[in-house]
């Protein structure tokens, strides 16, 4: 598989970009006593802190529409502060390609995945918090100029569907952490996977005119736009978020491969317990080499008395697990068959892998399925006591004792050990945790609570009655 010749995101530098912005109010949420400092000339702040009270009559109004072309940095997301109101801000990018007369006429091409990546701004990553957000994606209708300068109330027009690929709902933001692909630490970015069908109209365009210059390219391609999904609801949850489209990690890439190519991918499969980038099987793999195969298996949820919730949190986490894979530039075959076993038959029939790994499951069952079905298995690291080791320990043992594993554990593995003795003096702290909570009047958490996306309502309509039934058979199929 090769990456497409970069189709990189245009530099906002020479007035390429657009963001727009519809704000009902704006400003920063800062802590009280530092609130106006940063638009005081440093010489004149006194040091001291006075605590007063007065009365201040307040209202919003439209902010003027400001320039938004030839910027640094670049806002996309939702916010809403509880005083200032709510924010929420998009952005228009050209995409430019990074070398001319790219490929030759090839029918033969096939798009694996298609990705834009936005490199966070490294000097702040917004305004708000990092909930995950959702976005949508619209391919630009209109030509940006250079010679236009444009502001917050310049919306250019776009086609109606959204180019963002599967049903996820929403992308974990993190601004600190940069990706791995290829073996290479990136930028820190967001990357959204769009829809194959672009890929595949862009492999369409190899070798023709249309793909010769970047004047071609933006007549034939004018652009994206990129916009949150929806306003934010809650107070103090999302953020606009800054992006610089100066980075080279801002980009769009094309994954791709011949079907004339006789060199095939791997498979690795991920079982529902697996969703881990670092896990097991996952750990090696690459878009370049490998394809990911998840099942989502009738049998499975039909093997046991499932509760609704628990069988909800196991699938949607897989699809949003499978949607980040997608993003990152991975094939993947999310597949819903009658039993893992006939998705595994109907992947390999249908791509042919060369092997097909996973990482080993967690049950005695699930092992001896993956070795019926001749899987080649990669030792778990999902526990931090394996199989293997806790078979040795218990080996000699006549009778076996929590407490006694527990303490090998910590010895073997040094965590809460002062030398050969627990830290503290003491190996646990059960007794203590035995009793009942206080009742001094304190104030206690409130339970965490998340409200539903389109992915979590998409997951719980496609959940079979025997969720909430008596199980038809108990065999892991």
């Amino acid at each position: 598989m090769k990456p497409f010749h970069k189709l990189s995101c245009a530099r906002p530098a020479i007035g390429a970009v657009l963001l727009f912005a519809l704000a009902l109010a704006s400003g920063c949420h800062k802590p009280e006593e530092e609130l106006g400092l940063d638009v005081l000339p440093p010489e004149d702040a006194l040091g001291t802190v006075v605590i007063d009270t007065t009365h201040i009559t307040a209202w919003t109004i439209r902010p003027v529409p400001g320039k938004t072309s030839a910027l640094s940095r670049n806002v996309l997301g939702t916010y809403l502060d509880p005083d200032f109101g709510l924010v929420t801000a998009g952005l228009v990018t050209q995409v430019r390609l990074s070398t001319n007369n790219v490929g030759a006429v090839d029918p033969t091409l096939v798009c694996d995945s298609l990705v834009l990546s936005l490199a966070y701004d490294a000097t702040n990553y917004g305004y708000g918090n990092r909930d995950a957000q959702g976005f949508r994606v619209y391919r630009l209708t209109e030509d940006l100029s250079l010679d236009t300068v444009y502001q917050t109330d310049d919306v250019p027009t776009s086609t109606p569907i959204d180019l963002l690929a599967g049903q996820r709902s929403s992308y974990a933001i993190d601004p600190f952490q940069g990706p791995v692909i290829g073996g290479d630490t990136l930028s820190p970015q967001l990357r959204l996977p769009l829809k194959k069908e672009l890929g595949t109209e862009l492999l369409a365009r190899w070798g023709l005119p249309d793909l010769a210059d970047n004047t071609a390219f933006l007549n034939y391609f004018k652009g994206l736009l990129v916009v949150p999904n929806a306003d934010a609801s809650v107070p103090y949850q999302q953020a606009a978020l800054y992006f610089n489209l100066l980075n080279p990690d801002s980009k769009l890439t094309l994954y791709y491969h011949s079907a004339t190519d006789t060199t095939t991918k791997e498979t690795v499969w991920v079982l529902g317990d697996q969703l881990h980038r670092r896990l097991g099987a996952m750990a090696g793999a690459e878009p370049r080499s490998h394809r990911i195969l998840f099942v989502e298996s009738r049998a499975k949820l039909d093997s046991m008395p499932w509760h609704r919730q628990r069988a909800h949190l196991v699938i949607t986490a897989m699809r949003r697990f499978a949607a980040e894979l997608a993003a990152e530039g991975f094939e993947v075959d999310h597949r819903r068959a009658d039993s893992l076993a006939a998705g595994l038959a109907a992947h390999r029939a249908e791509h042919r892998p060369r092997t097909v790994t996973a990482t080993e499951p967690a049950s005695w069952d699930g092992l001896q399925l993956l070795q019926r079905l001749d899987v080649a298995l990669v030792r778990t690291d999902q526990f931090l006591c394996h199989p293997d080791e806790f078979a040795e320990w218990a080996g000699p043992r006549r009778s076996l004792r929590m407490e006694d594993f527990y303490r090998w554990q910590r010895r073997r593995l040094g965590y809460l050990m002062d030398g050969d003795e627990p830290a503290g003096g003491r190996w646990n702290f059960d007794a203590d945790n035995r009793e009942r909570p206080p009742r001094d009047g304190r104030s206690w958490p409130e339970p965490v609570r998340s409200e539903l996306d389109e992915l979590d309502r998409s997951v719980l309509a496609d959940l079979p009655a025997t969720c909430s039934a008596r199980p038809r058979r108990r065999s892991w199929k």
